[in-house]
């Protein structure tokens, strides 16, 4: 532990006990001293005491642990943000997005959401279908939120099946949120397609977003 330095006095003799003390058992207990690896950070456990905290993993952020008595490393969300409109013609079979995906690991718990920007090139046709795909042995529950192909407000499960969500020249946004218990490794990803076959464009557009959590 630190120990507060002494006050010499003249012609003191200055022992080994005391300059081990004072000098080296203090420098010891210096952040440069603690700090074994790369990336390590110093935190006061105590009044003039510090200690080490090992360095987080890839991508994990700083917070206070739940007690707040000292910062622990946490997992933040993973975003991706769809860079450039894709567009499909004619397709009623769900494909992958480009873009819109998160890579995930086995026997993990993931919640995620996703905001889809969209248009068609014709009014009411083609409605766009949307879903979401998961690592094999996984179980999802999730839910998309927008206009129905049928009117009114569409709150349906999605799970590998198509959900239609209506489409017209105006641009619009549907949402889907969701958790994810994985059973191998693999991707969330997001899966659209026309929900008739139609031949003009559907796009969906560039600043779309994906957002996950690793919770467990």
């Amino acid at each position: 532990m630190w120990t507060s330095p002494r006050t010499w006095v003249t012609s003191e003799l200055v022992t080994a006990s005391l300059l081990n003390t004072h000098i080296r058992d203090n420098l010891l207990e210096t952040a440069p001293a603690k700090l074994t690896v790369a990336g390590d950070l110093p935190y006061a456990t105590a009044a003039n005491t510090l200690a080490r905290l090992a360095k987080g993993t890839a991508l994990q952020g700083l917070r206070m642990n739940a007690g707040a008595t000292a910062p622990e490393w946490a997992t933040v969300p993973t975003v991706v943000v769809k860079a450039a409109n894709q567009v499909i013609n004619n397709i009623d079979t769900l494909q992958n997005d480009d873009e819109l995906l998160i890579a995930v690991g086995a026997s993990e718990t993931w919640i995620f959401d996703l905001s889809i920007i969209y248009a068609s090139a014709v009014a009411n046709q083609p409605n766009l279908a949307v879903a979401m795909s998961y690592p094999s042995g996984s179980g999802i529950s999730a839910g998309v939120i927008g206009v129905a192909t049928t009117g009114g407000v569409l709150a349906a499960q999605v799970l590998v099946s198509k959900v239609g969500v209506f489409a017209d020249t105006n641009v619009r946004i549907c949402t889907i949120q969701g958790s994810v218990s994985t059973g191998t490794v693999g991707n969330i990803q997001f899966r659209w397609c026309h929900n008739s076959a139609y031949a003009n464009n559907l796009t969906v557009y560039a600043q779309s977003w994906m957002r996950g959590w690793r919770v467990t």
